[in-house]
């Protein structure tokens, strides 16, 4: 079975690669245009489905490996216990952020798929990254809403009398 480290770390790899096939794609355009005087009009179209779909991949990973932003200090002052009680609510607040990006993007995806919405030089359908994109930030919403929280140390090691 798969843990969420394993899977956090799959999901970095394939956004990692998207960007790597990217970055590959513009240096290539760079020649192409510089050096050969023949731009590549499917470069610029790459970026419209490339970086979406590689950034909303970062959300599940940091989900899962428990690397969204949060801030220890109030709770060093207030204890172990305040201190899992605000780790909770900022769980929480997370949880309705994401799930109202996820909303959100879930009606752009269903704009650009019924105004028939493409990319900008080749005419490429946008809904299907729109698609992953929301899929991808519904996959956070709930990584972040069921797994298993970050270990806070310096509050278990408080608890436990070792500080």
């Amino acid at each position: 079975m798969l843990n969420n480290q394993k899977i956090a770390g799959y999901l970095s790899i394939a956004s990692l690669a998207l960007i790597g096939l990217y970055m590959i794609a513009v240096a290539i355009n760079v020649v192409s245009r510089y050096g050969l005087n023949a731009p590549l009009a499917i470069i610029s179209d790459m970026s419209e489905f490339l970086v979406p779909a590689a950034l909303a991949l970062a959300f599940p990973v940091a989900a899962l490996s428990g690397s969204h932003l949060s801030l220890r200090f109030l709770g060093g002052f207030l204890g172990p216990r305040v201190t899992r009680w605000l780790d909770l609510l900022g769980r929480l607040a997370t949880v309705v952020l994401l799930a109202v990006i996820t909303w959100r993007l879930f009606h752009y995806a269903q704009y650009t798929l019924e105004s028939s919405r493409a990319s900008s030089l080749r005419n490429i359908p946008l809904w299907p990254v729109w698609a992953f994109v929301t899929l991808a930030m519904a996959a956070a919403t709930l990584a972040t809403l069921f797994a298993a929280p970050a270990e806070t140390p310096s509050a278990d090691k408080a608890e436990a009398g070792l500080e």
